[in-house]
């Protein structure tokens, strides 16, 4: 069984992204004198028709961060997009030829190229090409791989059922080459010959396969058949499909080495039978409750996480797989005590972190409940040039707030705000590991209600802020920033 990624993995906001898309953009326009690519002029498709190819980015470097890649050509014209960690972007286009730019900020927010094909070196897409521009690698060494398949179905008469393909690619930054096994589920692995074995950075040919309801990935390291690093579990391969599978690192619960990230005819898939954990984790800011639970579907039956005091983080492992999973937040053992309910879709080897904040029973709303909060599904991973920082806002009495983190000699007056948060929102930043002011404001005003406060954010380390009422509700309200360790 397949589903969509809906969801993309730590939807990491960096304040200066845009920074770099403009850099990217800029050097497309002057790159294309206001045109495609192919130096004097438009490269001519090899056939006169509006005829299509696929162009495609995927971005699997390990400690990089989103990723910003423009593209001109006289087809389309100019566009851009973000590529995060583990995303596949395939696409249909108009044969042409394409000027690239791809890019990630630095820790200053500055761009860094990692591809820059223009003029006659453009990227050219002809009649029934499929063209995969692959990042890989780190950011300490990142590895540019072009792929050029001829596009599915190719040769291919129209009514024709066609036999599916594989492609395997291997991306993980910390692992040798790897021996990939495509079976039946029930085959042992020990009697069977690996369909590839590829290096890091490497990929496959396009290996043809049947259709089958029974199919399973199996990696183990080169010429170890025992030593099984990843299981797909059970999927289905259908005829009349291509999937590219791309080997990567894991940043998820448990202790797997790597995951699988598959695309079948240009859609995103996850394999949600895959042998790893899925956890959640739940913070408390609700202040006039004790103790919180957490349920899937009704508050009736045991919880799947209780005991989660106030201003603290519970954890709990086993959260079931599958798109719109209900999460129902209830006081510890009153089930008609909700202050939350949701919907996330769950995805394997991810973690569900979850947030409760507001008042059960809140005085300025006539007694009524005025709580709220939020799921988010990612995975945490360490970024070679900044330190992801999570907000939740928990509090009915700090109000609607602007958010500053300030370089250390900064003010208000001096800077816009990062973004405004109001109960029940989340954000979240990339920032280069530093010390800063921690500042919030009546909104549209300089008027500071909490800080400056001093937080040093350091790598290695993932950070939480908290906003919540005093106990029991009502101000003055209180701003907390943990830091975690990244396993």
């Amino acid at each position: 069984m397949y589903n969509r990624r809906l969801n993309l993995p730590w939807g990491v906001l960096v304040k200066r992204i845009h920074r770099t898309f403009l850099a990217v953009l800029v050097l497309l326009l002057a790159a294309c004198g206001g045109g495609g690519g192919g130096g004097g002029g438009a490269v001519d498709p090899p056939d006169p028709t509006f005829d299509q190819g696929i162009l495609g980015f995927v971005n699997t470097m390990a400690d990089a961060p989103a990723i910003a890649v423009g593209l001109a050509s006289t087809s389309a014209g100019l566009s851009s997009l973000a590529v995060s960690y583990g995303q596949r972007v395939l696409q249909a286009r108009t044969v042409a030829g394409f000027d690239v730019e791809v890019a990630y900020a630095d820790a200053n927010g500055d761009s860094v190229s990692l591809l820059s094909r223009s003029g006659a070196d453009n990227i050219k897409l002809f009649r029934d090409d499929e063209t995969i521009i692959w990042l890989t690698g780190t950011v300490a060494a990142p590895a540019v791989v072009i792929v050029e398949n001829e596009e599915y179905r190719y040769g291919v008469a129209t009514g024709t059922v066609a036999a599916p393909q594989v492609q395997l690619f291997h991306g993980a930054s910390g692992e040798g080459d790897l021996d990939v096994y495509l079976t039946a589920t029930a085959d042992d692995i020990t009697a069977a010959t690996p369909v590839a074995t590829v290096s890091r950075n490497g990929f496959s040919p396009l290996i043809g396969t049947t259709a089958r309801t029974d199919a399973r990935f199996r990696v183990t390291p080169a010429g170890d058949n025992t030593t099984v690093i990843y299981d797909s579990g059970t999927f289905e391969i259908t005829d009349d499909s291509r999937t590219h599978v791309f080997i990567t690192d894991y940043f998820g619960p448990g202790g797997n080495r790597v995951t699988m990230r598959p695309i079948r005819n240009n859609t995103e898939l996850v394999f949600d039978g895959e042998a790893t954990s899925t956890e959640l984790r739940l913070t408390n800011l609700v202040a006039d409750v004790t103790t919180v639970e957490a349920h899937i579907g009704t508050p009736a039956g045991a919880p799947l996480l209780s005991g989660v005091a106030f201003r603290s983080t519970g954890a709990v492992t086993g959260v079931p797989v599958q798109n719109a999973v209900n999460i129902v937040v209830t006081a510890d053992g009153v089930d008609t005590d909700e202050v939350f309910d949701g919907t996330i879709n769950v995805l394997p080897g991810t973690f569900v972190l979850g947030f409760v904040g507001g008042l059960l029973t809140d005085a300025a709303q006539n007694e009524a409940v005025n709580a709220s909060g939020g799921l988010i599904n990612t995975e945490i991973r360490r970024i070679a040039t900044g330190v992801q920082v999570q907000y939740f806002h928990g509090s009915p009495a700090a109000g609607t707030v602007d958010v500053y983190l300030l370089p250390v000699g900064q003010t208000t007056t001096d800077n816009n705000p990062d973004f405004t948060l109001g109960l029940g929102n989340q954000n979240s930043t990339l920032e280069p590991a530093a010390d800063y002011d921690l500042v919030l404001t009546e909104t549209g005003s300089n008027t500071a209600v909490f800080g400056p406060e001093r937080v040093t954010l350091a790598l290695g380390n993932y950070y939480t802020v908290a906003i919540s009422d005093a106990p029991g509700g009502g101000g003055p309200f209180s701003v907390t920033v943990e830091p975690t360790v990244i396993q």
